[in-house]
This record gives structure tokens, sequence and C-alpha cells, in this order.
């Protein structure tokens, strides 16, 4: 909304200013200054109000209402604007300017000098459809547009007015809000109200009539006329016009909460939204608090929000900072987005890095700053390289936890982690030291081919990445077909290449997981190799209830979409154990292991006695000839029934639809992007799945077993459009799989809700 008014300031047919006024608490009061001393609009003015100085004219009122003072203040306008201020108009935030509102400003001409609000009638039934509500005129009037003429209502006494009329509602009813007291108010004094047309206030809430309000052209259409832009030949006009540029600046865009100690270390980058899977990486790896600025456009900061609701980004941490430098030119203005990042960083000490760079859990040096280290030692909050100098302890340690290697990629597998880490700790130990002071002059750091590489070196690391994919995309096929792709392009490129190294092959499936020894002794101790085993406890949980997960790699990945969704949704969950094998079915032994896991599940189910035992790891698609005597269905029985015995509620996952590729779908999608090859036909029919499995699920309905729940996965993966199931998401062209079966990110999110209704089924089942 405020985007669209400042564009419309610079409008050629504006006669006057446009000035805003906020009435804002603390961290707004910081926010916005820097956003308007960036955004240099033409004729645009503000002045900002301390909300807190004047909260107690409002904060007596009892209010349910999210909003709570923030939406009450609006009473108080009057009061609080100075006596310069003759008319105004009040906007909820949440608004989209389409149309000209100029006429607007003349609502109380020919009206008569009682009239101080202007507002519009809802169009919802609020104040109808409910028998217990304040009074209001007919359907009532919504407050989120009012045109206020404040000279008017200060002559009439408006803080008695509204303070009278609040202090009646709330002798019949516990609670008020604003909007509840304007129409209260208006009912007594009808002649204080100018109802506007319903299209300068068209609501959109769920509960909206639209039809009450027929008319299409609504609020401002804004028409910016743009200036021919002169060419220019010199070599440096655009560089010495970025440096000239004031980049309009959002600080604290996301729900930030402020560390409680300025002792602690802040990580200080900077980043664009195609970088943003970098970033969720560094949130992972840097607990510490995190300022980043992000270099993007009203369009990007829109997509980057909808993502971290997504995704719960914002609610399972609040200790990181992200300021948005709304993108200006042609250059990426790097020592900008540096500043702003560092000067949004609340902490004597911070850690800066470039996004490509994921710091080790636990970064060694972090902890030194913020437990042993005083403001005598580092007067500047920085650290130089010579303090390694007399302290090799020092420079391994700093060696060991900064580094670029990322444990949760493949890319180099024949040299795992354990092989890498003290080969790039041994090398950077030494270089650290070999740069001190009174050894810097040695003939190893000043030869002259040592010199030459590294005057080459930035050039090396710029151009290595863009070498390696052209070098794959040549080993991979014998024509390469490479073509200039945008930021989103480029991302979905870099990401499914990523997946496409499966790391789902880890003994835990999320950092919450825990070593697992009372289910070993369960089990008698059995401890096969390759297993996927662990114990998680909820931190909010306060039933008692017990979810034991069997079955092969599918069930490890089941895990990570069950941990989120029994935190958010399933306080009832108190325990949720993890006890899988890969590749191992019950009617098809392809590893010599599978027959002693198998024969362990039912006594850990025994032991256990799980209110919910999921059984992941069913693969039951021979030709069935004869339903009254097949022996894979008996077999598949005999199996699921002591479980189904030990188990309050048995929940069997039914295979879902799963890609048929040469190298995986996470490859599939990578080669295809980056030769700019169609990618539409990555997808097969829901109905092809049910006719190709139909003997599996043919053998399903056999099974009867009281207490066992059939879990439909392949309706959610298949949700997306009617009869078709996507290998990809189209929206942000991410693989669904990593291979053939195993599912990524965005393809275990097609199941979070599946999940959660079938725990929720489950939990219904228990409290009959």
């Amino acid at each position: 909304m405020l985007r669209k008014f400042a564009d419309a300031s610079s409008t050629t047919d504006q006669t006057g200013p446009l000035y805003f006024h906020f009435i804002a608490d603390k961290r707004a009061r910081r926010v916005i200054p820097t956003l308007f001393d960036t955004w240099e609009l033409p004729s645009v003015h503000y002045s900002i109000y301390d909300l807190e100085r004047h909260k107690d004219r409002v904060d007596w009122i009892p209010s349910k209402h999210y909003s709570s003072v923030y939406g009450l203040i609006r009473l108080a306008i009057p009061e609080i604007l100075p006596d310069s201020v003759k008319e105004v108009l009040f906007l909820d935030t949440d608004l989209v300017v389409l149309n000209d509102i100029s006429p607007i400003f003349d609502v109380f001409k020919g009206a008569s000098d009682s009239a101080m609000l202007a507002m519009a009638e809802n169009i919802s039934p609020w104040y109808t459809k409910h028998k217990n509500h304040w009074p209001a005129r007919g359907r009532g009037f919504n407050a989120g547009v009012i045109y206020l003429h404040l000279e008017r209502a200060r002559k009439a006494n408006w803080t008695n007015l509204f303070t009278t009329a609040a202090k009646e509602g709330l002798t019949k009813f516990a609670y008020g809000h604003d909007q509840d007291i304007l129409n209260a108010l208006v009912v007594s004094r009808p002649e204080i109200v100018v109802q506007l047309p319903c299209e300068y206030n068209f609501q959109l809430a769920s509960s909206a009539q639209p039809g009450k309000c027929q008319k299409e052209d609504r609020f401002v259409k804004i028409s910016t006329e743009f200036k021919d832009l002169k060419e220019n030949d010199a070599d440096c006009e655009e560089l010495l016009e970025a440096i000239q540029t004031k980049y309009r600046t959002h600080l604290y865009f996301n729900n930030y909460v402020k560390t409680n100690t300025t002792d602690d270390i802040t990580l200080v980058t900077h980043l664009t939204v195609d970088r943003f899977d970098a970033f969720n990486s560094v949130l992972e790896s840097w607990e510490g608090p995190v300022s980043v600025a992000v270099y993007c456009t009203d369009a990007e900061l829109s997509q980057i929000e909808k993502f971290m609701k997504a995704t719960n980004m914002g609610r399972r941490r609040k200790n990181f900072a992200m300021h948005a430098v709304f993108k200006a030119g042609n250059y990426y203005p790097i020592n900008y987005l540096r500043n702003v990042a560092l000067n949004g960083s609340n902490t004597d000490f911070v850690y800066t890095a470039d996004i490509d760079f994921i710091p080790s859990k636990g970064l060694a040096i972090a902890a030194v700053l913020a437990f042993h280290l005083d403001e005598a030692t580092f007067p500047s909050g920085y650290i130089g390289v010579d303090i390694f100098c007399d302290n090799v302890v020092w420079a391994a340690a700093f060696a060991t936890n900064v580094h670029t290697v990322s444990e949760e990629e493949d890319y180099f597998a024949e040299f795992p982690a354990f092989v890498l880490r003290p080969i790039a700790v041994a090398l950077t130990s030494g270089l650290l030291i070999l740069g001190c002071e009174d050894i810097r002059q040695s003939r190893l750091l000043t030869n002259r081919p040592l010199v030459y590489l590294g005057d080459l070196s930035y050039v090396v690391y710029l151009a290595h990445w863009p070498i390696i994919i052209v070098w794959k995309s040549v080993s991979d096929s014998s024509t390469v077909s490479l073509y200039v792709a945008d930021a989103d392009i480029t991302a979905a490129i870099e990401w499914n290449e990523k997946v496409s190294h499966n790391g789902y092959r880890k003994s835990k499936p999320f950092k919450e997981c825990l070593n697992d020894s009372e289910g070993v002794r369960m089990r008698g101790g059995y401890t096969g190799k390759d297993r996927f085993e662990c114990g998680w406890k909820p931190v909010n949980a306060t039933g008692s209830l017990e979810i034991l997960l069997v079955g092969n790699s599918v069930a490890h990945l089941a895990a990570m979409i069950l941990q989120p969704v029994i935190e958010e949704n399933f306080p009832e969950v108190r325990l949720m154990r993890l006890f899988a094998m890969p590749a191992c079915h019950p009617n098809e032994f392809v590893q010599s292991v599978c027959p002693a896991y198998l024969k362990a599940i039912p006594k850990q189910v025994e032991a256990m006695k799980p209110d919910i035992t999921f059984v992941i790891s069913t693969k039951l698609i021979a030709p069935l000839k004869n339903p009254k005597n097949d022996a894979a269905t008996a077999k598949f029985a005999a199996f699921l029934q002591p479980i189904a015995n030990s188990s309050r509620v048995i929940i069997l996952d039914e295979f879902y639809p799963r890609p048929t590729s040469e190298k995986g779908m996470g490859i599939t999608m990578y080669k295809r992007l980056l030769k700019n090859e169609p990618i539409t036909d990555l997808k097969a029919t829901y109905q092809s799945f049910r006719i190709k499995f139909a003997n599996y699920f043919a053998r399903l309905d056999l099974l009867r077993i009281p207490n066992l729940i059939r879990h439909n996965t392949s309706a959610a993966m298949c949700a997306e459009e009617l009869g078709w199931c996507w290998w990809y998401n189209r929206k942000n062209l991410h693989t669904y799989f990593t291979d053939h079966t195993h599912l990524t990110v965005d393809g275990r999110e097609l199941l979070r809700e599946s999940y959660t209704n079938v725990i929720r089924n489950a939990i219904d089942r228990l409290e009959l």
C-alpha cells in the first residue's frame, strides 16, 4: 500500500505534497526513517508519533481483536496529530490502491457542519448475523478507511464522544474494538457520519459478500511517466551512478527478536533471493544471532515472506534479523549491503561471511568470543590475523570451524568429511601462522609462483563454478546447450543438482533425534548395520501418547514429516521412536540383514506397546490370481498381526506414485533445466498409477485387522492437479524426488497435511 501511494506522488498531475503520519512503536520508529530516507520520494513527507506516549488514551478498553491497542489508537488520532492538521485519511496497511481517490477529499462538501467521519459500509454480514453484537446501523461501517475532519472533531470534544460510546457499550459487552465503538457512536449521533461509496473500501475477507458492491474500478490507478534515458558512452557512467544511488531500505522486515546479551556474536551476511537455500543452511549451522541484508524487488520480498510462512522458518527461531534493500540499477551494492547488515546487528561482536560459507555447528570462535573475551582484548570487535601468530591452538580452532565443505553435500563422496577436514585444518592453520609478521617475508610465501597464484586466486574463485557446470554438462552429453537463465531458473538448477546427491542416507532424520538405547534394549539388543533409529521427545508435549515408525528408508523420510507435524499440532504426543532399515520389505528380502530386522520389529512393538505404530514398508505387486488364497497377502497379514496386537492403532502407509527415469528425478530436472529442455512431461496420470498397482491395492482390501488405518499417500501426492501426479514443484521448479523414491523437502511438504489428518484420525479412534 505504501509503495502504491509513493508511486502516486511522482505522477505529473499531482498538485501538492503527500504527507504520512505514523503512530508507531519503538521498533517501527527505527525502521520508518531509514525506509523513507533511502527511498528519495519527491514531494513526500512524514511525521512519526510515539505510540507508547498515547496508548493510555485507549488501552483501558478491553479488546480481543488481534490488533489490540494498535487498532484502538485510531480513536485518538484527533488528539495525537497537531492542530495544524485539519483533515486526514486513515488507511489500514493491508489495502491495495487501484484507482484515483482524489474525490474522497471532497466528501464533506454539501454535508452538514456536524459531519466529521466518512466511512464505507461493511460488505460482510458481521453486524447482522450475530445476535449479540455492538449496535450498528444496518450492516455497520467498516473502519479500514476513515476520512476524518479533525477540526470539527476537536470542536465537538471528540475524546468525550468516543469515551462515552465505549463506556456505554462496555456495560453490555465484555470486549470492544475501535470499529465497534465507532458504529455505536454513529447510532447515537447519526449526523456525524457521511457514507462513502463501497468502492472506497472493497473488503475481501472470507465472510465478505462482494456482490453487494458491483463497481469494478476501485481506488487508485497509477500512471507513471518514464523519462527517456540518454545514452552515455563513458565507461564508468553506470558505476558512478551506482555509487551515488540511495537504495530504499526496510530494516527488520521479519519477526525478529533482539538477543538478550550484547556479548553474543552476530553472523553478518547478504544475499539475493536465488541464494535463499544457502541462507537456510547457514541458519541450520549457526545458532547465534544473524543479521542479513537481502537485495530484492518488492515482488521478491513478497515471495520471501510467503516462503518463510510456508516453511515455518520464522517460527523455528526468531534471532535472525532480515533487512530488505530494494534493487536499483545494474550493480550489486555489496558494501552497502554489508553495512546495512552490520548496522542491523545488536551485539558487540560480529562475524562477517559471504552466504556461500557454511559455518560448522557450534563454531568455536563464536563460543570463545561470547564467553571468554572482553573489550580490553578486542576493543573494536575485530580480530586480526596476528592473534594466531603466538597461539597454534587458536589457529587450529579457527581453521577447524571455518570451512565451506558442507557435510550435507556429497560432491566429494570418495573423500568423506573426516578425511577432508583434517587436511583443510592443517593447510589453513599453516597459512595463518605463515602469515604472521615475523615470518611474513619467508621464501615460501614470497616466491614468485605463489605470489602470481595469489593474484589470480579471486579470478579462479569467480570462474570455477561455471567451468564445473560446463564440464558436468559435457560429461553427461555430447551436445551442450547452455542458455542465459534468470535468477529463478539458476536457483532451481543449483537446487536440483544438490538434492540429486540423495541426502536421505543419514543416521538421523533431524537433529533433535537422540540415540535410542532404550529401543535397543526393547528389541533384545538388535543393532543391525545401516539401520535408522532415534528417539524424540517434543519439548511442548503435554500428553502421554507414544508413536513408533518401522519400515524401510521411506520411514526415515516419514519421520522428517512427522516431527514438525507433531510439534505444531499434537501436544498429546510424548515420544516418537524410529526403527527402520533401508530396502527391507516384509515380502521381499533383498538383503541378508532384512530377516533379522523384521524379526526384531515385533519384539520392539511388544515391549514398547505404542499407541500408534506406522508401518511404512510394503511391496505387494505380484500377480493376484486367487484373492481368497493368496500367499503374499497371508504372509503380509501374518507380519502385521503381532504389530497390531501390541499397538492401540496401526497406520499402514500406502504405496505412493513414483517417477521412472534413468538416473533419478533430481539429476533429470537438473540436466533438463541446464540444457533448456522441456520438463512438462515429467508427470503421470493418477489413473495409470492405480491401474499399474491394482494388485497391491486389491491385497490391502483383503486385510482384516480391526485397529488398522490405511494412509492414502497417493491422493496427497497427486492433489495439485486433478488426475495428474507431477514429479516437480511447478512454482519453483524443485523436484519432488531425489531419486525414484525418496522425497525432497518440497516432496515431503505434499504429504504434511495428509500425515496431520491421519494422526488426528488415529487419536480420535483412541478416544472412542
